[in-house]
């Protein structure tokens, strides 16, 4: 019989306590915390050391990105969506067919959400980007201890596989740390 009188925090896959969508069951042994942790801190450390020459480069590719972007911007969209609404309202008022200009307005309309939709996951990598440049800025010579503020703020997810766990950062970085 095995009996432990302490409590142990122990991390489990999702599949293992429900069935995934395979119908198998996770495979992988419960992780204990301090190995998490110490994982965390590992992977902080290499984020750190990796990130000097590779944010300058990631930041000058999303600008290159925001610049070069195809389309319409923001206020040309605006621009074009206040003319067609003129029109409709002079179509209408002289009793015209007006489902051609009402059709514009909507397209236009889903347009327009598109590239804000674009413009808003831009602006959250630059954030991420600049966040991760502050713990860089902040930490400079590495992480000592864990700090749960920080991987709430910075990392998107925990992989775990067998032999490593994989870190997404929210910047799209994915740093790999052996167990």
């Amino acid at each position: 019989m095995w009996y432990r009188p302490e409590k142990v925090a122990v991390w489990r896959c999702a599949s293992r306590i429900r069935r995934s969508k395979t119908g198998r069951r996770c495979i992988i042994r419960n992780v204990k915390e301090p190995l998490l942790k110490e994982a965390t801190v590992e992977a902080f450390n290499q984020l750190i050391e990796g990130h000097e020459l590779a944010s300058k480069q990631i930041k000058a590719n999303i600008m290159k990105v925001i610049k070069n972007s195809k389309g319409p911007t923001l206020n040309q969209i605006d621009h074009q969506l206040e003319e067609v609404q003129m029109k409709l309202i002079q179509a209408a008022n002289q009793h015209q067919d007006c489902d051609a200009l009402t059709q514009q307005i909507m397209d236009l309309r889903k347009q327009k959400e598109k590239v804000q939709s674009r413009e808003t996951n831009q602006q959250a990598k630059l954030h991420s980007l600049d966040e991760i440049n502050e713990l860089v800025d902040l930490h400079k010579y590495g992480l000592v201890d864990f700090d749960e503020q920080l991987v709430r703020r910075l990392v998107e997810k925990i992989t775990i596989f067998q032999r490593y766990m994989e870190f997404t950062f929210k910047d799209g970085e994915v740093i790999k740390v052996n167990m």
